[in-house]
């Protein structure tokens, strides 16, 4: 009888160790990360279950990024699931896990074929689902059905299973027939379209539709929106119309009326253009191009819709974002235009007056006539010295030694070494953002730089913008904000046309001979006998470019104010009310 109790006792001692083991291995552990290094998922992974040592080479695994989504599992199968497809395989034996790298003849000495069927967790097929071999670009898609086969895929390859808004899932790979059911990303398809007027799911919405995200605009630095968003948003084309620079989103659709397409700012229509937003305050943009804009803004969105959201604060500590950004542009080159040098232009008047005196007697005596008339005023030097020479007040020698000077000259080349200098733009950001309970706010300074890559020239805009974001109760929001924009521009004022490269001949010079400024005639002629009668008290007429570069400018100073407030309520669900 004491024998069978001693039996007893032990048995119950040894059930009793059994089930504090059990318990420990049993201890299932949950993680969820993105990108974190391996060693650092597996420490987490021992905290948390506290039975099993998990020992690896630290340098091995160092450089390992693993993203893991672990739901309640035992430790095995989480490590497993962990390394799947980082060429690494677990030992286990007892209470330690070792990790070691896996040998290739381990994965490629006997190969397999995989096939099974593909089904959303409404159990419908996914068709043309991608199905393939972790880490290779060896795979399959789906059939009409969701079947797939794939084959010679290595013994103990993991086999990753995907399709646009469903997570991806990772199985190793069995020789039977599969069925795998992958769960819809929540995350994929909370993607919004703001059409400004409402927030809509990317699926819920319908038209045509295009959506610029902050890290696109990013990619390239233009210095205005409406320039970087050419290329990248399809239909949408820049145009000069001789006044200002305009926009069109699939061709033009009036005949008279405005061909630019409604500027949107949160949620609020504005009259400015997209040169009026500061593109660092720019969270997305998103363009409407056809009737569902109309639906929402009625005529005025008849040449669609760009809708812009702005930056918000994200985090209640302060936020702050700098930006400096400096681009240098070279001269423009004229050497693509083509332009006739100054021997070609000589050649061809002087061909012109030929042809005239040899074969047009009534056209020729009409030009002898005007010239006369007018005492060669308001014809180009170069005819002046044709009909001289024709009229016999110059020699031969005079005008061969003439025109022989004048096709050494290079007027545009003048001018441009004048008149043109590299284009510098200068742009500086600075915004501060904040979030609290009840107000987030946002407030940015912006000043940009031009000198128009012109001498004497610029163009400057200082921009301040707040915009706050007030949460009055759980069913009723305020946002409001101030946009101030300050431009100040010098340009030059050309009445006559004097000033531009083709203002003068080819075969003229700005220079005199000994290097100074030459004096010449600009509307009235130097010959004009009044000029010089001091009598009158009349100042030169005589045109110098070197000297009118400094006169003559405008100054043009303009300011833009923009308040808003806007209130939204949301009284009921499914009801939203703002205004």
């Amino acid at each position: 009888m004491k024998r069978d109790r001693k039996k007893l006792l032990l048995l119950l001692c040894c059930l009793f160790v059994f089930a504090i083991q059990a318990t420990a291995q049993g201890k299932r552990v949950t993680l969820k990360s993105n990108a974190i290094s391996l060693p650092t998922a597996l420490y987490e992974m021992e905290k948390q279950n506290g039975y099993y040592k998990i020992n690896y080479n630290y340098s091995d695994l160092k450089d390992i990024k693993v993203s893991a989504d672990i739901n309640d599992l035992d430790v095995p199968t989480a490590v497993n699931r962990l390394i799947a497809g980082k060429g690494l395989t677990a030992v286990i034996k007892g209470q330690t896990i070792t990790l070691k790298k896996a040998q290739t003849s381990d994965v490629s000495q006997r190969k397999t074929d995989v096939s099974g069927e593909l089904l959303d967790d409404n159990g419908e097929p996914l068709i043309g689902a991608s199905v393939r071999i972790a880490g290779t670009s060896l795979g399959t898609i789906t059939d009409q059905n969701g079947h797939f086969q794939l084959s010679n895929v290595p013994e103990g390859a993991v086999i990753e299973y995907s399709y646009l808004g469903m997570k991806t899932l990772r199985r190793k790979a069995s020789a039977g027939p599969v069925k795998i059911i992958l769960q819809h990303d929540d995350h994929t398809l909370n993607d919004v379209i703001v059409t400004g007027y409402q927030t809509l799911k990317r699926e819920d919405a319908t038209g045509a539709f295009q959506q610029i995200t902050e890290k696109d605009l990013d990619n390239r630095y233009t210095g205005d929106v409406t320039s970087n968003l050419e290329g990248k948003i399809a239909g949408l084309v820049q145009y000069d119309n001789g006044i200002s620079n305009q926009i069109t989103i699939r061709g033009i659709s009036t005949l008279s009326a405005s061909t630019s397409p409604l500027i949107v700012v949160n949620g609020l229509p504005i009259s400015g253009s997209l040169e009026d937003i500061n593109p660092y305050d720019i969270a997305s943009i998103t363009v409407l191009k056809d009737a569902a804009a109309a639906a929402i803004y009625g005529a005025r969105a008849s040449n669609g819709v760009i809708v812009v959201v702005t930056k918000k604060a994200t985090k209640e500590k302060l936020q702050a974002d700098f930006n400096a950004d400096l681009n240098i542009s070279e001269k423009p080159n004229y050497s693509n235009f083509g332009y006739a040098s100054a021997a070609e232009e000589i050649e061809l008047m002087e061909d012109n007056f030929n042809y005239l005196l040899k074969n047009d007697e009534d056209s020729f005596s009409s030009l002898k006539s005007s010239f006369d008339r007018y005492k060669g005023c308001g014809y180009s030097p170069m005819m002046q010295l044709l009909m001289r020479h024709y009229e016999g007040t110059i020699s031969d020698d005079e005008y061969a030694t003439t025109k022989s000077k004048w096709s050494t000259h290079n007027y545009k080349k003048e001018w441009q070494d004048l008149m043109l200098r590299n284009q510098i733009t200068q742009q500086y950001n600075l915004a501060l953002r904040t979030k609290g309970k009840y107000l987030n706010s946002s407030i940015s300074v912006n000043f940009k730089s031009d000198n128009t890559g012109t001498t004497g020239l610029y163009d400057r805009t200082l921009t301040g913008n707040y915009d706050g974001l007030l949460k009055i109760t759980s069913w009723m929001g305020m946002s409001f904000g101030l946009y101030v924009e300050s431009e100040r521009s010098k340009s030059r004022m050309d009445m006559f046309g004097l000033e531009g490269i083709n203002s003068f001949n080819n075969y003229e010079t700005m220079w005199a001979d000994d290097g100074t400024p030459l004096s010449r005639k600009g509307v009235v002629d130097l010959n004009e006998p009044n000029l010089s009668n001091k009598a009158y008290g009349l100042k030169s007429e005589a045109f110098v470019l070197q000297d009118e570069i400094n006169h003559n400018f405008r100054h043009t100073r303009s300011t833009l104010l923009r308040p808003y407030v806007k209130l939204d309520v949301h009284p009921i669900d499914g009801l939203d009310v703002s205004g």
